[in-house]
C-alpha cells in the first residue's frame, strides 16, 4: 500500500502541482488578516527573549494577554521570532546569488501598518507557516486515508483538492494565522499511527499535539478507547509513555528548571486546562445548539435548565456521543475499523462543538479533515456534508470579523441573531442525519 502510494504520488505532476499552488495561494494570502489572535502569538514570541525563562509565564505585563498555551506553543513562536531577528541573512543571499528579490526582502521587514508592536510583515508570514504546512500534510493525508477506503484515485485527488483550495482552511491558515490546524495534523497521524501498531509513535504524536493547544483533549477519551480496541503490546506502550515524558521535561523545564511538578500545578492546570478565561458561557461563539435558544456571548453556562446547568447537559450530550461511537467501534470488523475511527472523530469532534458549552469558533476542526473524506466514502450524504462545511465558513468569517466589519456582523446579529439561530438548527439537523446514516449502516454491515 505503502509503495503504491508513493508511486501515484512522485510520478503524477498534477499531486505536485497542487500542492505548490495551494502553499502559493496562501503565502500571497498571508498579508492579509495581521492583528487579533496571530499579534497575540507574535508577541509571545518576541517576549521570550525579553523575560526570563522562569517570569514567563507568570509575568502579567503584557500589551495583549499572557501566554495560555502549553510551553510547545511558546517555543514554536520564539523559534520563530529567531528567524524574523535573522531576516539580514536574506540581502546577504540576495547579494551573493541574487536568488531572493529584493522586493521580497523589503516586504519581509516592511512594518505591518497600525501594528502597535510595529512587526514585519515577515514575522506574521512565519507564524502562518505551520498552520500553512499542516494544511499541507492533511491534504497528502486525506488522500491517502481516502485511497485506502476507495482504492479510487479520483475520488482521492478530489479529497485533498477540496481540502486543500477548501476557502474554509485557507482562510483559517492563512489569513486568520491558528493553529488548530498543526493540532489536528499531528493528532490524526497520532490515530493512523496507532492503527499502524505503532503505539510507540503515537503517544508521543498525541502529547505534542495537546501541548501546542489542547483542542484535541476532547478527542483523548476516544483515542484511550482506540488503545483499549486494538491493545498494543505493553513494551509498545511504555515506551511511548517514556518518549512523552522525556519530550514533557524537555519543553517544561525550561520554564520551570528543577521545579516541574510546582509549574505543572501552577500553568498547566491552573491556568491552560480551563479552555477560556472569564465566566463560561452558554455559547461563545461558536453557531451550535446553544445558539439556537441563547444570545451568543451572554447567557452563563451555569444558567439552569430543567434543574441541571447548561454545562452538565453539555456534558451529557457529549458522554452520549463518546459512548455511541464506543459501541459503533466495538462492533466493527477489524478491516472496517480504520473507516469507523474517521467517522467517530467527526461525531465526537463536531458533536462537542454543537453540544459542549463554552466553545469558540475554531473548535469544530477535529472534526473537519474526517468531513472531507466523508464527502468521498459516503457520497448520499454530500449535500448535508457541504452545508455543514458553508455553515463553519460562515461562522469563522463572523467571528473574525464581527468587531471591526459592521455589515458583517449585523448580517448575523440583527434580529435578535436570526441568522445565527437559523444557521445553528441547519447545523444540528445536519450534524445528527449525518450521525444516524453512518451509524446505521455501521450497524448493517454487522447485521449482514
Amino acid at each position: 500500500m505503502r509503495k503504491s502510494f508513493t508511486g501515484l504520488f512522485t510520478k503524477n505532476w498534477q499531486f505536485v502541482s497542487v500542492l505548490i499552488l495551494g502553499l502559493l495561494v496562501r503565502l500571497l494570502l498571508t498579508r492579509y488578516g495581521n492583528f487579533g489572535d496571530v499579534a497575540l502569538f507574535a508577541e509571545w514570541g518576541k517576549r521570550f527573549f525579553d523575560l526570563s525563562r522562569l517570569s514567563y509565564y507568570y509575568d502579567r505585563n503584557w500589551y495583549y494577554s499572557y501566554p495560555d498555551y502549553p510551553p510547545a506553543s511558546p517555543l514554536l513562536y520564539a523559534g520563530l521570532y529567531w528567524l524574523y531577528e535573522r531576516r539580514y541573512l536574506l540581502a546577504e543571499i540576495h547579494n551573493a546569488i541574487k536568488i531572493i528579490p529584493a522586493n521580497f526582502i523589503i516586504y519581509f521587514g516592511k512594518p505591518v501598518p497600525n501594528d502597535p508592536l510595529q512587526f514585519g510583515y515577515g514575522y506574521y508570514l512565519l507564524l502562518k507557516l505551520p498552520p500553512i504546512f499542516a494544511d499541507l500534510g492533511i491534504s497528502v493525508i486525506i488522500y491517502r486515508l481516502i485511497f485506502r477506503l476507495t482504492r479510487s484515485i479520483k475520488k482521492s485527488f478530489a479529497g485533498m483538492c477540496f481540502y486543500l483550495f477548501n476557502p474554509l482552511t485557507v482562510f483559517l491558515s492563512a489569513v486568520w494565522g491558528q493553529t488548530d490546524q498543526l493540532v489536528a495534523l499531528i493528532g490524526i497521524i497520532s490515530f493512523v499511527a496507532l492503527h499502524s501498531n505503532k503505539a510507540w509513535l503515537s503517544l508521543p504524536l498525541m502529547f505534542i499535539s495537546l501541548f501546542i493547544k489542547p483542542n484535541w483533549i476532547l478527542i483523548l477519551p476516544l483515542y484511550l478507547f482506540y488503545i483499549y480496541i486494538l491493545k498494543p503490546k505493553v513494551g509498545n506502550l511504555m515506551s511511548g509513555l517514556l518518549i512523552s515524558l522525556v519530550l514533557f521535561l524537555l519543553l517544561v523545564t525550561p520554564f520551570s528548571e528543577s521545579d516541574v511538578l510546582g509549574f505543572t500545578k501552577s500553568v498547566l492546570l491552573g491556568s491552560i486546562l480551563p479552555v477560556a478565561k472569564g465566566t463560561p458561557k452558554a455559547s461563545v461563539s461558536a453557531i451550535n445548539f446553544y445558539s439556537i435558544f441563547f444570545s451568543v456571548d451572554k447567557t452563563p453556562a451555569a444558567k439552569e435548565i430543567l434543574l441541571l446547568p447548561i454545562s452538565y447537559w453539555g456534558y451529557t450530550f457529549y458522554g452520549f456521543l463518546n459512548i455511541l461511537s464506543f459501541k459503533y467501534l466495538t462492533n466493527l470488523r477489524k478491516e472496517k475499523l480504520l473507516e469507523g475511527i474517521i467517522i467517530s472523530i467527526f461525531i465526537i469532534g463536531l458533536g462537542s462543538f454543537l453540544f459542549l458549552t463554552n466553545m469558540l469558533e475554531r473548535y469544530f476542526f477535529a472534526a473537519f479533515p474526517s468531513l472531507v473524506i466523508l464527502l468521498a466514502i459516503r457520497p448520499k450524504l454530500t449535500k448535508l456534508l457541504l452545508i455543514l462545511n458553508l455553515i463553519l465558513l460562515a461562522n469563522l468569517v463572523w467571528a473574525f470579523f464581527r468587531r471591526s466589519v459592521g455589515v458583517i456582523n449585523h448580517l448575523f446579529s440583527d434580529y435578535n441573531y436570526l441568522l445565527v439561530r437559523i444557521l445553528a438548527i441547519v447545523a444540528t439537523i445536519a450534524f445528527i442525519r449525518v450521525t444516524r446514516y453512518n451509524l446505521k449502516r455501521g450497524e448493517a454491515r454487522i447485521s449482514g
